[in-house]
């Protein structure tokens, strides 16, 4: 028998660590910061440093198609890197 190889490219939800510290004169001017940081990306600046990041969680929970809009969630790709089937007909 010949051997075939094969990659699976799926979209995993995580979550996923990233330690920073904010400078600032008081704690409650620094919680200011991180709120707004809630509503922006977490980027490093003058008064943002990020420390790390990493995932909290050991297993991935794989994305449905509802959350993914109806595109691929999953592929499988030959060792040529061409798409040989996924889970969505949007890529037929």
């Amino acid at each position: 028998m010949k051997r075939f190889d094969f990659y699976k490219d799926e979209k995993m939800i995580y979550w996923e660590r990233t330690s920073f510290s904010v400078k600032s004169k008081t704690y409650e001017d620094a919680v200011v910061v991180v709120e707004q940081l809630l509503e922006t990306n977490l980027n490093e600046s003058d008064t943002v440093s990020i420390d790390g990041c990493c995932f909290i969680e050991n297993v991935g929970i794989p994305m449905t198609l509802e959350q993914n809009e109806g595109a691929s969630t999953a592929k499988i790709f030959n060792s040529n890197d061409q798409l040989v089937a996924s889970n969505s007909t949007k890529d037929r």
